[in-house]
């Protein structure tokens, strides 16, 4: 088995080597690259850009699609994702040319005169990314497809192939593997029509969870998968450009780079071109994520002002910012006609060279009412600006006074309203800001009813009365995050009409580091199975995993997947998933912060059909705002049916059988480099020529990859199911090893002869029956039968039923044999002594499937008696002449003792 895998590895291996692009070569004068960082909080997406380069060959017929103008392949993996990468996401800045973020994903946008030829074109390119494209949406000239995709398997072979290496500069700072152990990888591959054919650019990147130090300056060198000493352009580009965008900060820079920064966005950029074969070492830029922030209050002593009475102003000016001072904080707050008032004291203009962090300064003025008019006067929202340094670099900042509403002539309540915040540490997107709202009475009235925010809190008393209230703000999503209001006060006047009061503008920044928001991810996964030897049938096991891997709880996760055409409900186990009429659905009422739920669905595929299943849709909730999620899709080969079978099946000891292994494509998708194997059984031998293996390019629906090869069975004998028949394939841009089982296949012991008497007990001389039974016990019929054995010398054979003695051997030939029979041959025997006979010179022989197989001769000996009554009893008239003669004999040896008679 191994070394028929290797082989089968090997194969592969040279297959899709076979199928990577040539070595790219560059036209001169179009070729560019650039770096391109956006960086947002702690993280940064990052991607290279590569344009002017030469697409492949497998692209050939994919760009010879009729009506085929331009097209976009994006491919994704997100498995490696924080919670601050969102923000780049679509639901955030909408960075990711992507619809929706999956743990792994292929999508392909394109121009084309009509869906057909869109859709046509899109299979021209499965072969290459060894994927299956469905539709995602379609309009007017622009079609989206997406596919499931195993990123590490597919992509470093196919598109970072078109990775311009051979050209240096930045493209060496991309590698396949470094790529992989980002937390985002992304590769895209764009193509334009031309009048000559096809330009291409290419896009790689990843998302960063470091994207400064602790001077707040990009570490780019780092972004890449391994760290980097230096950058170098190449010498074969027309451009190399190195871009950072800070999309929640403004940028400083010392080097030679175009450098802009919109304060009022608070946004900036860095550009910075490098000549060919430039070298750069680090980035010297540093981007300012939080901006300084300076409060501007203006309080009055008293808010009624009769002829000649005097009111005294006074602006408190605070430095909040965690680091920053502020310099030339300039106000200017000359607001009154001099028709009404006269400046008797300070001054309402002035410059405030530099105040510190955390510190206050409280400029003021006096303002004597000369006007003898009654109404009111408004202290409009002046602003109060300063400038911040960043390195060398001055940048300006504004704040906004509360307006302050002032009766003149009347007694009248009048109140003061102001926002701070209650501590001056920034917060994260999630996080709530706690803030202080205070309005005074300083009118000769009492105020009633008055509401802050909303809020009613009773009366305030006259001069003087005041009420503080605690409020929380919070970002407004992940982009939400520069929050600037003023919050109003509503109290009525004498006549009992609702006056409204402001306080100052504030603004609150939520940072994107450090997001305490939840991150709701939902994983299907699949395992599948066959049901049973012999069968079509498989088991389709679909898995969801749901984490939310975010720092806060989410409420009311719920999710909706509508199963392909073809594919039922089934048993699911676990909790929060549910099915019903063709429809998954996820219901969560909370999921807690680093919590992990697993459920599945079990589904009996009777029917062999693959399957693209489309991605689940979820929604939750947090913080008050809605998030919507989609999981990856699934590719199911449930229609990829393999199998292995014998011929013949019912084997003896040294048969050879032809087996046969075969991956079958039911459809109605195509299977793309796929390997069937096998190897050696346990009852089985490999024949010197077996390959049990088979590799192919593709199998189309209604198709398949056969291999046949040779084994040689043993004499492992019983019934015994064949070894897995395995394959590796690519089906839906996603790899698979799926395994088929084998059959059931019965080793027969071979057919025997045992060897019996009758009597049990022969004697010699005497005839007896020898008989030879030949059993079949098998369940299969066997033909040709012949069974030889030379007679023993001594035994005389004669008479023989169901087979012939000739020559001195026995014979029995032709015959056929039924299974679980026996045939029995019967002769007279005669043994000329009394021993043992065995019938070693043997031999049994049996045809079955055109194969000659050797049975088991008799073990069996013939064990023949002595006759005592014919070997030892001797006759009695040889006994008496055997006497007389052996009396006669000792009677002349012995001498006579009496005389002779006389003559």
């Amino acid at each position: 088995m191994r070394a028929s895998r290797l082989l089968a590895v090997s194969v592969l291996v040279l297959f899709v080597v076979a199928a990577l692009p040539a070595h790219q070569t560059f036209a001169s004068g179009n070729y560019s690259e650039s770096l391109n960082v956006d960086i947002a909080g702690s993280s940064a997406y990052w991607y290279f850009t590569f344009r002017g380069i030469n697409g492949t060959a497998q692209l050939d017929s994919f760009e010879a699609s009729p009506g085929l103008s331009w097209y976009n392949i994006t491919a994704i993996m997100t498995t490696g994702w924080q919670t601050d990468f969102q923000i780049f996401g679509p639901q955030g800045y909408n960075l990711l040319p992507v619809p929706y973020i999956p743990s792994q994903g292929l999508f392909l946008s394109l121009g084309a005169n009509s869906y057909a030829n869109a859709s046509a074109a899109a299979g021209r390119l499965d072969p290459y990314l060894l994927c299956t494209f469905v539709s995602y949406s379609n309009s007017s000239g622009a079609y989206e497809f997406y596919s499931p995709l195993s990123f590490e398997n597919v992509i470093p072979s196919t598109l970072l192939k078109l990775l311009p290496s051979s050209a240096g500069g930045f493209a060496d700072a991309v590698t396949a593997t470094a790529l992989d152990s980002t937390p985002s990888p992304l590769v895209i591959l764009e193509g334009n029509q031309t009048g000559s054919g096809f330009s291409h650019t290419l896009v790689v990147g990843s998302i960063s969870s470091s994207a400064l130090n602790g001077n707040d300056q990009p570490t780019v060198l780092s972004y890449f998968g391994s760290n980097l000493t230096s950058l170098s352009a190449s010498n074969d580009s027309v451009s190399s450009t190195i871009h950072i965008e800070a999309l929640d900060g403004i940028v400083a820079s010392k080097d030679n780079a175009t450098v802009t920064s919109n304060t009022a966005q608070f946004t900036g950029s860095y550009m910075l071109s490098l000549a060919r074969n430039e070298t750069i070492h680090q980035i010297n830029a540093t981007i300012l994520q939080q901006p300084p922030e300076l409060l501007a209050e203006q309080v009055i002593d008293t808010g009624v002002l009769k002829t000649g009475e005097n009111m005294t102003v006074t602006l408190v000016l605070s430095d909040t910012s965690a680091g920053e001072a502020l310099d030339n904080v300039t106000y200017s707050d000359d607001w009154w006609s001099p028709s009404q008032f006269k400046l008797v004291a300070g001054n309402a203009s002035g410059v405030i060279p530099l105040l510190n962090e955390s510190s206050t300064e409280t400029p003021g003025y006096r303002l004597e009412y000369i006007g003898n008019t009654s109404g009111s006067v408004t202290m409009p929202a002046a602003a109060v600006h300063f400038t911040y340094s960043i390195g060398t670099s001055d940048f300006e900042g504004s704040a906004w006074l509360n307006p302050i509403k002032v009766s003149l002539g009347v007694d009248e309540p009048v109140i003061v309203a102001f926002v701070a915040p209650v501590s001056d540490s920034n917060q994260s997107v999630g996080e709530p800001e706690t803030l202080r709202i205070t309005a005074t009475n300083v009118g000769t009235k009492i105020a009633y009813p008055v509401a802050i925010d909303g809020t009613s809190v009773g009366s305030l008393l006259a001069d003087g009365g005041s009420y503080n209230l605690t409020v929380s703000q919070t970002a407004s999503g992940l982009l939400g995050t520069n929050i600037t209001r003023a919050y109003a006060v509503t109290y009525e006047n004498a006549d009992g009409e609702t006056v409204n009061a402001t306080t100052n503008v504030l603004p609150v920044i939520f940072s994107h580091s450090s997001m305490v928001i939840p991150f709701p991810t939902a994983v299907v996964s699949e395992h599948l199975a066959p049901l049973s030897v012999g069968s079509s049938a498989t088991n389709l096991t679909l898995m969801f995993t749901v984490t939310n891997d975010g720092s806060a709880a989410l409420a009311n996760l719920t999710g909706v997947l509508e199963l392909p055409q073809g594919l039922d409900c089934g048993i699911v186990n676990g909790t929060g998933l549910a099915c019903e009429g063709g429809v998954l659905t996820l219901n969560y009422t909370s999921i807690s912060s680093d919590t992990t739920d697993h459920s599945a669905m079990k589904v009996n595929v009777t029917v062999p059909e693959n399957f693209i299943i489309p991605p689940f849709s979820f929604h939750w909730e947090s913080g008050g705002l809605t998030y919507d999620g989609e999981s990856n899709a699934v590719a199911a080969p449930t229609g990829y049916v393999l199998t292995k079978s014998f011929d013949p099946g019912l084997l003896f000891d040294g048969v050879s059988s032809v087996v046969t292994i075969t991956g079958s494509n039911a459809g109605p998708f195509t299977i793309y480099n796929a390997t069937v194997d096998s190897n050696a059984d346990p009852f089985d031998s490999l024949s010197p020529l077996a390959v049990p293996s088979i590799t192919t390019g593709s199998i189309a629906p209604g198709s398949n990859a056969t291999k046949t090869y040779v084994v040689n069975a043993t004499d492992y004998y019983g019934n015994h199911t064949a070894s897995v028949v395995a394959s590796t394939l690519y089906f839906g841009g996603t790899e698979f090893s799926l395994q088929g089982l084998g059959p059931y296949v019965a080793v027969y012991q071979p057919l025997s002869v045992t060897l019996t008497t009758s009597p049990a007990s022969p004697t010699e001389g005497k005839s007896f029956a020898l008989n030879f039974s030949i059993t079949n016990p098998t369940s299969i019929n066997v033909s040709s039968v012949l069974f030889t054995a030379r007679v023993p010398s001594g035994l005389t054979l004669s008479s023989v039923t169901n087979g012939k003695v000739s020559g001195g051997e026995i014979t029995i030939s032709n015959l056929s044999l039924a299974a679980h029979s026996s045939y029995v041959v019967t002769a007279d025997a005669v043994a000329a002594s009394g021993q043992t006979y065995s019938f070693t010179d043997a031999n049994l022989t049996f045809v079955y499937q055109g194969s000659a197989i050797r049975g088991f001769t008799p073990s069996e000996q013939v064990t023949v008696g002595v006759d005592v009554t014919t070997r030892y009893v001797i006759p009695l008239g040889i006994a008496v002449v055997i006497l007389l003669a052996g009396a006669f004999y000792i009677r002349r040896l012995v001498s006579p003792n009496v005389p002779s008679a006389q003559k």
